[in-house]
């Protein structure tokens, strides 16, 4: 492993989290250009990438962070989320589950694990991650959402609604607040005339 310079990514990593993905790639490119192998601007980087909508790059990227961090979860479930973003589903699970056996409490990427195999129809394999990332991070709203609509689609529409009032009870981004109440009303209404 080579040494390496330590760099400050606290500029960047808040560039990253207000969404400021445009204005953090040529920042972490400046740092791969003086240390083209540092894992953690790879990361970052695929990540930027992957939030901007440039999914090839992202993979790329991201592969060659794995190259130099083989056993880091983190980079496997941002590479599964750019695999997914681009449609390359089996790719994508194959990523989160990497991630999950790194780190068995990755509770975000068994969600995304979740997401997946829910998009790829195995409802149950889906419910069982889902449920996992809920008990290891029961206020993450994401989660509570996708398996609300995985209970749904099992039509165990008595937890969709536990779950949809969980999901109701937190603070969460308005757009979420209206899918899930219009997600309840559907609940109410499929429970009653299945």
């Amino acid at each position: 492993m080579s040494s390496h310079q330590e760099w400050d990514f606290s500029e960047i990593d808040a560039l990253l989290q207000q969404g400021r993905y445009e204005e953090a790639i040529p920042l972490l490119q400046n740092i791969l250009y003086e240390e083209p192998d540092h894992a953690g601007a790879l990361h970052r980087l695929g990540v930027a990438f992957t939030e901007s909508g440039r999914q090839g790059e992202a993979i790329k990227t991201l592969s060659f962070a794995l190259k130099k961090e083989e056993k880091d979860p983190d980079i496997w479930e941002a590479y599964g989320c750019a695999c997914y973003r681009r449609g390359k589903l089996e790719e994508a699970k194959e990523a989160f589950e990497k991630a999950v056996e790194l780190f068995p409490y990755h509770a975000s990427a068994l969600r995304n694990l979740g997401v997946t195999l829910h998009v790829m129809k195995d409802f149950k394999a889906s419910y069982r991650c889902l449920e996992k990332s809920r008990e290891i991070n029961p206020e993450d709203y994401l989660t509570l959402f996708a398996l609300s609509n995985v209970c749904i689609h099992l039509k165990d529409f008595d937890q969709a609604r536990e779950v949809l009032y969980q999901l109701l009870q937190l603070d969460i981004p308005e757009e979420i607040r209206k899918q899930a109440e219009i997600t309840l009303l559907n609940v109410e209404l499929y429970s009653k005339h299945p």
